[in-house]
C-alpha cells in the first residue's frame, strides 16, 4: 500500500510541477521548461529512489540512499551543482537557467502540497544553508520576489 501511496503522491508532484513549468515557460518565454516538466523527478521511479523515498517513514537509512542518488541525479537540485575537491574545498557552480527555473517549480509545487508560505518561510530560514553560486542565488531571489507580490 505505502508504494501506491507513494505513487500517487508523485504523480500529483509531477502534475503540479508541471503546471508550474508551463506558467514559468510561457511569463519568461522559457519553451524548453515545457520539456523539463515532463522528465522532471523521472529517477523517482527508479528501484533505488522508489523503493527508498516509499518507505522514507520507516527506514530513515534507505531513503538517505535515495535522496543522495535523487540530488546527485537531478540537475535542478542545488546539490548538484556543488564541487568538492579533494581537500574538501567546496565550490559552487552556477546553474544553468532552465534548471533554476526548474527548482524554482519543484519548490513551488511542493509548496502548493502543502502550503504556499512555506516555501518563502523554507528560504528566508535557510537561505545560508543553500549553498548557491551568488549568481543563481540572484535569479532565484528575483523569482521568489516576483511571486510574493
Amino acid at each position: 500500500m505505502k508504494y501506491v501511496k507513494y505513487l500517487i503522491w508523485l504523480i500529483k508532484h509531477k502534475y503540479n510541477v508541471f503546471v508550474e513549468c508551463v506558467n514559468l515557460a510561457i511569463k519568461y518565454n522559457k519553451p524548453l521548461l515545457i520539456w523539463r516538466a515532463v522528465v522532471h523527478d523521472l529517477s523517482k521511479l527508479t528501484p533505488i529512489e522508489f523503493i527508498g523515498l516509499a518507505h522514507e517513514l520507516h527506514n530513515k537509512e534507505t531513503a538517505k540512499y535515495a535522496r543522495l542518488h535523487h540530488r546527485h541525479c537531478n540537475k535542478h537540485h542545488w546539490e548538484y551543482w556543488i564541487l568538492r575537491n579533494d581537500t574538501d574545498q567546496e565550490n559552487y557552480l552556477e546553474m544553468p537557467i532552465i534548471y533554476i527555473y526548474e527548482m524554482y517549480a519543484d519548490w513551488m509545487a511542493s509548496s502548493k502540497l502543502q502550503n504556499l508560505i512555506k516555501v518563502f518561510k523554507y528560504y528566508d530560514k535557510n537561505r545560508n544553508l543553500l549553498k548557491l553560486h551568488y549568481k543563481t542565488r540572484i535569479v532565484i531571489e528575483k523569482l521568489l520576489e516576483k511571486e510574493k507580490i
